[in-house]
């Protein structure tokens, strides 16, 4: 799963820098890191706003809430470690479904005994 991680991780940096290198001409892997742990830092929007205008930089809103927006749906969750970790059918949305017999039939599943 390491390998997993080090790929999503490398694809993001690419997509970063590619929207550095379209926005602003200049699309370095230092900077798109950076970008990237400011975003770790400052998982809120407004946060990560600000942390980018205190550093200095010159980019307007909207390319701000663009690098946020792909930052954030590129970051993929860490798979469970353990079972305790793993996700429970009560943590999603989930229905409880009641299982009737085939009427049809007679209540016989259609299969020979």
């Amino acid at each position: 799963m390491e390998d997993l991680a080090k790929f999503q991780h490398f694809s993001l940096v690419q997509k970063i820098m590619k929207e550095l290198n379209n926005n602003i001409g200049m699309g370095e892997e230092l900077v798109a890191e950076f970008i990237i742990d400011l975003a770790d830092k400052h998982p809120k929007f407004d946060d990560f706003s600000q942390a980018i205008k205190d550093t200095g930089a010159d980019f307007t809103d909207q390319f701000t809430a663009t690098l946020y927006k792909l930052i954030s749906k590129m970051r993929f969750k860490k798979p469970p470690t353990s079972a305790s970790e793993a996700p429970r059918a009560s943590d999603s949305m989930t229905r409880d479904v009641k299982i009737e017999p085939d009427t049809a039939n007679g209540g016989d599943s259609g299969q020979d005994k």
